[in-house]
């Protein structure tokens, strides 16, 4: 349990040093245009982020009971596991929800895959 609270404050951390977190109030999150087919604010609580990752690239993702909103079957640009680990498959975006570690609310990982 400590080993993965411990590797999900460092993606947090990773994701602030990157500059690819951004934490607001849903009504001031706009999603880009190229995710305008995922649904907005599956959450009224939610945190947002956003994370861009590379045609290969994996990251393990902060949360439990992660899900894809919006499931695109076979043409999604992502592979997630239980775990929480995502691989970017292809070209595209993705909405993954998942709930926070604290039990306080929920994650949005809004994706793109370049």
């Amino acid at each position: 349990m400590k080993k993965k609270l411990l590797i999900g404050l460092l993606t947090v951390a990773a994701c602030f040093s990157l500059g690819s977190t951004s934490f607001a109030s849903p009504a001031a999150a706009a999603a880009p245009d190229s995710q305008a087919a995922i649904t907005q604010g599956v959450t009224t609580n939610a945190v947002i982020s956003r994370l861009t990752l590379k045609v290969g690239e994996s990251r393990y993702l902060t949360g439990s009971s992660f899900w894809i909103s919006g499931d695109q079957g076979d043409n999604n640009p992502i592979y997630l596991n239980v775990d929480g680990l995502v691989v970017g498959l292809k070209p595209g975006s993705a909405l993954v929800v998942a709930d926070l570690p604290d039990g306080s609310g929920q994650i949005e990982y809004y994706i793109t895959v370049k």
